[in-house]
């Protein structure tokens, strides 16, 4: 009677390892290529927040690229160059594409197993608007 109580418990903590894992897999959108999409999203027309976090990083990935996505046109938002404060000595060749509506970074390869924490900024329509900022982090596995 002891042993079928561990059997059932032991199963039960399978599959809920296995649910979590797939979940996993389905949060973190990435393409064959090593892209790391993330969406980001404005909250009250006041706060950033992205889909992921953190933003998972493998170390068998030799070319990593991670992608920012605001909503598309017509969103009033954009990013700047100060678009994502991040390690410039891991994190390589970070600016604006496409019109503000992305940011993109490279993951440099070979990655130490490290939380690098990262602040997000986008601007919305106007003038002279406010940054809208939040934090966030990428972990190289």
């Amino acid at each position: 009677m002891k042993s079928s109580g561990v059997l059932l418990a032991s199963a039960l903590a399978s599959g809920l390892l296995f649910a979590f894992a797939a979940k996993i897999s389905l949060a973190q959108a990435k393409s064959v290529h090593g892209t790391y999409h993330v969406a980001v999203k404005i909250v009250a027309g006041k706060y950033p927040v992205v889909n992921q976090e953190p933003i998972v990083v493998l170390r068998d990935e030799h070319s990593a690229e991670i992608v920012w996505e605001l909503p598309p046109s017509p969103s009033p938002y954009r990013f700047h160059e100060d678009g994502i404060a991040i390690d410039y000595d891991q994190f390589l060749g970070c600016r604006p594409v496409a019109h503000g509506l992305k940011y993109a970074c490279v993951d440099r390869h070979p990655r130490t197993h490290k939380l690098y924490p990262y602040r997000i900024t986008v601007y919305g329509s106007g003038k002279d608007p406010e940054p809208l900022t939040s934090d966030a982090a990428v972990l190289n596995d």
